[in-house]
């Protein structure tokens, strides 16, 4: 059996034609919308590029405005500093320059203190091995001084809640 092909009515045709026409622009009709959808896409990128260069912007201004407010802290313990050296040079009382340098220890552990530096407890306190660490172990004989931090070799610093440097420390154990 062969098929035949028959030719459109005119009305079919036109139908065709007509249907033809509409897919023509719905696909147009789509192209745009890809095209908006396309420039929507750019500008968010564009703008989302733009934001994370200004978070880093600001950060680093965050970052330097809190070096500055750090040093504004420490720099009158400089000026102490020299005036201490100066004051040494023409003085010959240990026990004035001592003071004079200990009055600048104070002013510079209270300006680290305000930007929230804390010195970890040791001599008298309880072993912590997360704050401290043992160089010697000494043996004792009394029961309270076991486990405790007999000496401090050198202060350790606490940050934000993290430990920045443990403290060196020795340790009593009864035995």
């Amino acid at each position: 059996m062969r098929h035949v092909r028959r030719k459109p009515t005119k009305r079919e045709y036109k139908k065709l034609l007509e249907r033809v026409r509409e897919l023509e622009s719905e696909k147009a009709n789509l192209r745009e919308l890809v095209d908006n959808y396309r420039g929507m896409l750019a500008k968010m990128q564009i703008d989302f590029n733009n934001f994370r260069k200004r978070i880093e912007r600001d950060k680093e201004m965050e970052r330097a405005m809190a070096s500055e407010r750090v040093i504004k802290e420490i720099i009158p313990v400089l000026d102490n500093l020299e005036h201490a050296i100066q004051a040494s040079s023409n003085s010959s009382d240990a026990e004035s320059i001592v003071n004079g340098i200990r009055m600048i220890l104070r002013q510079l552990l209270s300006a680290l203190s305000k930007e929230g530096l804390e010195v970890i407890p040791t001599v008298g306190s309880d072993f912590d091995p997360a704050v401290h660490e043992a160089v010697e172990v000494v043996n004792v004989n009394d029961d309270k001084d076991d486990g405790k931090v007999l000496f401090e070799i050198r202060k350790g610093y606490i940050l934000g809640g993290r430990v920045i440097r443990p403290a060196l420390v020795k340790v009593g154990k009864k035995g």
